[in-house]
C-alpha cells in the first residue's frame, strides 16, 4: 500500500491547495503517470532492488560489529544515531536474538533472521531500525523534504531546481559526508560510485543507439574514453553541482559544453539552459518556428533538428522502446532545413 502512487502523494505539494479545481485534479491525475514513467525507465525497480540489497548489507554490517568480526569508527555509528551506549545495547540484542550461521568464506557470521519482534529492549530496536534506514538512504540517496532549503520547496524553487534536487542534496549527503569521514570506506564509496555511473552511461548509450542509421559514429563519439570518464564523474553520487558550475563557466570560453552527454534526462548540464522550463521554451520555439517555416517558406523543410525538438515535447519520449521509435523519425528527416 505504501508504494501506491496516490498514497505517497502529499496534498501539501499542490500548486493551489485544497480547492478541488482542475489544477488539483490534474495534479492528482498525473501521479500514476509519474509512477509509470519511473517503472518504464527502469529507475523505480532498480532503485527498489538497490535499497533492499543495501538494507541487507547494512544489517549484516551491524551484525558483524556485534560479534566483533569487523571494526568501524564510532563517528560513523554516531552518524547513524548510535552513540557508545546505544550501540552496545543494539549489539547485545543482536547477539541474544538474531539467527546467524558461520560464513563459509569469511570469518564473520551470516545473518539469517534479525528477529526484531523478540527484542526486549524496545529503544535499542527503534535505534537499530533508524540506523538501517539512515544507512540505506545514505547509500541509495532519496530526497526527503528535510534535505532541501525551504526556498527550494516553493513553486519557483521547484521550477528552478527541477531534476537537480538529487545534485543539490548529494552535496551534503554524499560529498561533504565522505570528506568529513576521510576514511577508506569513504574512498571506496566514491570510487564505486564513479565506476557504476560509468557502466550505466555505457549501457544507456548502447540502448539509445538502437534504431539509428549512424549507430557506429554515434557510439564512437559517445563511448570515447574521455566522454565515459566525464559522464562517470558527472553521474557519480558525490559530483553534486560541480559539473553544472563547470559547464556554466565554460560557456564564456568555449562553444561546446564540457559535460555534453552525462545527464540521464538529456538536459544541458549548465545552470541556466539545464532548467527544464528553459529547455521546454527553447524546444517549443524551435518546433513552432519549424512549422511556421514550412507553411510560409517554400524553400524551408522540416529537418532532423526540428524533429528532435518536437520529439522532446512528447510524453514518455525517454522511455525504452518509445525513444528508439522516435530515433527512426529523426533518421528519415532531412539533414538541413534548406531545400536542395
Amino acid at each position: 500500500m505504501i508504494h501506491q502512487a496516490m498514497n505517497r502523494y502529499d496534498a501539501q505539494d499542490l500548486f493551489i491547495e485544497g480547492r478541488g479545481d482542475w489544477i488539483d485534479k490534474a495534479s492528482f491525475a498525473i501521479q500514476p503517470v509519474k509512477r509509470i514513467v519511473a517503472d518504464l525507465s527502469g529507475m523505480a525497480p532498480i532503485t527498489l532492488a538497490l535499497e533492499r540489497m543495501t538494507a541487507r548489507i547494512a544489517v549484516q554490517k551491524i551484525t558483524d560489529l556485534a560479534f566483533g568480526a569487523r571494526r568501524t569508527s564510532m563517528q560513523r555509528l554516531r552518524g547513524l544515531g548510535l552513540d557508545d551506549d546505544m550501540a552496545n545495547r543494539v549489539f547485545s540484542q543482536i547477539r541474544e536474538n538474531a539467527a546467524t550461521t558461520p560464513s563459509t568464506l569469511f570469518r564473520n557470521r551470516k545473518i539469517r533472521r534479525i528477529n526484531l519482534a523478540e527484542w526486549a529492549d524496545e529503544d535499542a530496536r527503534d535505534a537499530f531500525i533508524v540506523a538501517i534506514a539512515r544507512m540505506t538512504r545514505q547509500s541509495i540517496q532519496q530526497n526527503d523534504l528535510g534535505n532541501l532549503n525551504k526556498y527550494m520547496t516553493t513553486t519557483m524553487g521547484k521550477l528552478i531546481t527541477q531534476f537537480r534536487t538529487f545534485m543539490l542534496v548529494s552535496y551534503s549527503k554524499q560529498f561533504l559526508h565522505h570528506v568529513a569521514a576521510r576514511d577508506a570506506q569513504a574512498m571506496f564509496s566514491m570510487m564505486y560510485s564513479v565506476a557504476f555511473a560509468g557502466l550505466s552511461y555505457v549501457a544507456q548509450q548502447q540502448v539509445n543507439a538502437i534504431g539509428r542509421e549512424d549507430r557506429e559514429e554515434f557510439l564512437e563519439e559517445r563511448l570515447s574514453g574521455t566522454e565515459i570518464a566525464k559522464a562517470a564523474f558527472q553521474r557519480s553520487s558525490w559530483a553534486s553541482l560541480f559539473p553544472a558550475v563547470i559547464d556554466t563557466g565554460a560557456r564564456f570560453v568555449r562553444e561546446d559544453p564540457v559535460f555534453a552527454y552525462g545527464r540521464t534526462t538529456g538536459l544541458a548540464a549548465n545552470i541556466v539552459s539545464g532548467i527544464p522550463a528553459v529547455d521546454l521554451g527553447n524546444k517549443l520555439f524551435e518546433t513552432t518556428s519549424g512549422l511556421a517555416g514550412q507553411l510560409t517558406n517554400p524553400d524551408f523543410q522540416w529537418s532532423k533538428s526540428q524533429t528532435r525538438a518536437a520529439n522532446s515535447l512528447l510524453p514518455l519520449q525517454n522511455a525504452l522502446g518509445i525513444k528508439q521509435a522516435l530515433n527512426k523519425l529523426v533518421e528519415i528527416s532531412p539533414e538541413t532545413s534548406a531545400v536542395d
